[in-house]
């Protein structure tokens, strides 16, 4: 269908959503009962939460604590004090005062299911982790009500329109001389670290990389570390420059004292490419704004004032939601904001349409929307941290996988990454929105059928049956890895298949001789490559499943047919 009406189109209203909501696992992180979009899970961030009172008194920066009304808060409460090791909890106390973090709102919400007949609570829509015991006390006494159950408890439509006009500053001529620097943001997350290394690749010689560090030592040791995380050499210091910054101050990080590491940063850059982002399912976009949304912003101000007119933005398909009879995601710039796009997907929303507003004024923007982002095509180097990747060792741990036909629109992070840094010089991708992901998606039945085929069977279960098999291993062991996964929501109906187009993209692939397309090996490789993690995620879900004779390194080595060294 023509897509030439909606080329003008540049604002939503909220928070009126004409789209009926759907489930499709089309992102760049697997959806679970937390999130409305994508990208990783509860635990991904560093969060410290409150502290803890010893000795099971209640913390004194507390006020004091409201008793339960009923039995469902009555034993919302107990679950609370068990988890946090003090009482009384009382139900107006806030979970991340009480010392909560994303992964312990994961654990809660598994301990929730299981007292409540597998009852998932979407702790996104009551708060995330400034939730309460009386906010999901009435979600459950309502969940029969399904998703009304949760009222206007995550309505955010009026803070979205009022960040849709965050101001962006005056746009400036870009002045005389050369402007041959990057400036790159996200280095030290998982799509950042390929990026820069495809850019110095590519010939980029001046690539400044904005850190959250406390200096330049600082921000070398996260970027090199995430760097060798990933299996990548170290970036070059005659190339690459360090900006120490937070995203929540990103103006002052590019205009403190001298303009950066030069002493004239704004000068320098001629190109952005913003790809950092807080990533974490269980938050509102009220929490996630200062990180995402408005930081978009400020980047786009700073570099207006600094007459840059060069803005690559990564976003997601968590952007997106389908649209029309056939219920696809058209490769366009103008998406209708999902009803339940979750924090995540809102703010990346948010920002797609504020870098709009700042092309109005000639700004030379790009936009990419990666979906699942899976493991270098060579070396099998992935995100630990991806509920992808959990999913599939899940299964493996369990020798079972869910028999689901949600397609899953994915690519290799190296070919993602090369094909964003291409477009950066290129007009190819000026004014447009491309979706990086294979155009022919995988289900997740077909998933498993290629790790079958590369030496990895599992049985396929109704959804139901397996989720509850995860959930007992996640309980029984008190594995974090396996906590997530339980969660996973396949309680809603299937519906349409949604389709993603993925054209754009397609004959620069064909130019550079690379594949969009994740076959069974490169998953088995992918496999490979976590067993051998240092950190250990993964070490012993892989050799329970893999055998017990060998290291677990070795172990799947030796049951992916290749020696590991």
């Amino acid at each position: 269908a023509s897509t030439s009406a909606l080329a003008g189109v540049r604002r939503v209203p909220l928070p009126t959503y004409p789209f009926q909501r759907r489930r499709f696992w089309a992102l760049d992180r697997i959806r679970h009962v937390f999130a409305g979009g994508v990208t990783s899970v509860p635990g991904d961030s560093a969060e410290d939460g409150a502290p803890v009172a010893a000795g099971g008194t209640r913390p004194e920066h507390l006020a004091s604590a409201v008793p339960a009304a009923d039995d469902v808060e009555a034993d919302l409460v107990g679950l609370w004090q068990e988890m946090f090791g003090f009482a009384p909890v009382g139900v107006t106390d806030e979970f991340s005062a009480l010392g909560g973090t994303s992964l312990t709102a994961t654990r809660m919400a598994l301990e929730i299911a299981r007292r409540h007949d597998g009852f998932q609570v979407n702790l996104h829509r009551v708060g995330g982790t400034r939730t309460t015991v009386r906010r999901i006390a009435s979600v459950l006494r309502a969940r029969g009500l399904g998703s009304a159950a949760y009222g206007a408890a995550d309505a955010e439509g009026a803070l979205i329109d009022t960040d849709l006009d965050l101001p962006l500053g005056t746009a400036r001529p870009s002045g005389p001389g050369p402007r041959r620097a990057v400036l790159l943001t996200g280095a030290t997350g998982y799509v950042g670290a390929f990026l820069l290394h495809a850019a110095q690749i590519a010939g980029h010689d001046d690539i400044r990389c904005l850190v959250r560090a406390r200096d330049d030592a600082h921000a070398w040791e996260r970027v090199r570390a995430a760097a060798a995380g990933y299996g990548l050499p170290a970036p070059d210091p005659e190339r690459v420059r360090m900006v120490p910054g937070d995203l929540t101050d990103i103006g002052r990080a590019l205009t403190r004292p001298g303009g950066g590491p030069d002493g004239g940063l704004g000068r320098a850059v001629g190109q952005i490419l913003h790809c950092a982002a807080s990533v974490v399912f269980t938050e509102t976009y009220r929490t996630l704004r200062a990180d995402n949304a408005m930081a978009t912003a400020e980047l786009l101000r700073w570099a207006r004032e600094n007459g840059i007119q060069d803005f690559g933005y990564v976003s997601s398909l968590a952007a997106c939601s389908p649209t029309g009879p056939e219920l696809s995601i058209a490769e366009t710039r103008a998406q209708p904001l999902a009803e339940r796009a979750g924090g995540y997907g809102t703010g990346k929303w948010v920002s797609e349409r504020l870098a709009e507003r700042a092309e109005r004024d000639g700004m030379r923007v790009r936009i990419w929307r990666p979906g699942l982002i899976l493991g270098d095509s060579r070396s099998g180097a992935c995100n630990p941290k991806d509920m992808t990747w959990r999913l599939i060792v899940a299964s493996l741990a369990v020798g079972a996988h869910p028999a689901d036909d949600r397609l899953l629109y994915s690519a290799p992070v190296d070919v993602v990454a090369k094909a964003i840094v291409a477009g950066l010089t290129g007009p190819g991708a000026v004014g447009r929105a491309q979706h990086l992901v294979h155009h022919e998606p995988l289900s997740i039945r077909g998933l498993f059928a290629a790790l079958s085929g590369a030496g990895l069977p599992t049985t396929p279960l109704p959804p139901a049956r397996w989720q509850q098999l995860v959930r007992e291993r996640a309980l029984d062991t008190g594995d974090d890895a396996l906590a997530p996964v339980a969660l996973l929501g396949f309680d809603e109906e299937l519906g349409d298949l949604v389709r993603v187009e993925a054209e754009a993209w397609r004959g620069w692939l064909t130019r550079s001789g690379l594949s969009s397309a994740v076959d069974g090996p490169a998953l088995a490789r992918s496999i490979r490559w976590l067993a051998g993690t240092e950190d250990g995620m993964y070490r012993e879900l892989l050799a329970g499943v893999i055998g017990h004779g060998d290291s677990p390194r070795h172990a799947v080595g030796a049951a992916l047919g290749r020696k590991v060294v």
